[in-house]
């Protein structure tokens, strides 16, 4: 950035760093290995918008436009000021982060979004979920799933990312609460079938959803749960 202090690209990777970074260090912290406190946790969130703010600044004027960052950069953005919100205890912050949310997926006016950012859905969902509104966050999540199936039939190759295992997961979370147990059984094994099993072992969520998984698999006589049938089209992968 000293060099070249108008490159969008770079004040995003350093407001991305600054984030994951503190996601790592909040992880640890709940873990009780935590090696900063919770201060330095919102300080680095704070550095990652104001990058990430710059960055969305500059593209805005690049002669470059590249749809990939608009989407990425207003998604990033928009969880980073929930995560800010403490919980949506401060509501302008989510009501932000909603904005940001689905400017990344319709756009503006000047720049388009991408109706298929599947995880900006699930982002959307928790986001509500944390407002007390679960019949909207359970919408979001549905059409979130709808349009991945959709893009695993016509062959779509971002199907395949693994992130966007998260509407399922979140999806069969709220079926367990509500105790539709076959519902979230039949989200998480129609969920394996498409993204790679190992990267449900990534983080805090999907390891409760592994774990009730593996458990559905090995007591799947006795408790009458059936996986559903196969895709009939996969995608092949270069």
């Amino acid at each position: 950035m000293d060099l070249a202090p108008d490159d969008f690209k770079s004040h995003y990777h350093l407001g991305i760093t600054y984030k994951r970074l503190a996601d790592v260090a909040e992880e640890a912290l709940v873990d009780g290995k935590g090696f900063v406190g919770a201060s330095a946790i919102t300080s680095w969130r704070q550095q990652a918008g104001v990058e990430l703010e710059r960055s969305l600044g500059i593209y805005k004027t690049a002669f470059e436009i590249d749809g990939y960052s608009w989407w990425r950069l207003h998604r990033n953005i928009g969880w980073l000021k929930y995560q800010l919100s403490n919980g949506c205890a401060d509501r302008r912050q989510c009501e932000d982060a909603l904005n940001h949310l689905d400017r990344a997926l319709k756009g503006d006016g000047r720049f388009r979004g991408n109706p298929d950012y599947i995880l900006a859905y699930r982002s959307l969902a928790r986001i509500h979920l944390k407002l007390g509104d679960r019949p909207k966050a359970k919408e979001i999540l549905n059409e979130g799933i709808r349009r991945h199936q959709a893009m695993v039939d016509r062959n779509d190759f971002d199907a395949w990312k693994t992130e966007n295992r998260y509407v399922y997961t979140e999806a069969a979370a709220i079926s367990f609460t509500e105790q539709r147990m076959q519902d979230g059984f039949d989200l998480l094994f129609r969920v394996t079938r498409v993204i790679p099993f190992d990267s449900f072992k990534n983080d805090r969520l999907d390891g409760v959803m592994l774990a009730e998984l593996q458990r559905a698999a090995a007591q799947s006589r006795s408790l009458a749960l059936t996986p559903p049938p196969a895709p009939s089209r996969r995608l092949e992968r270069d």
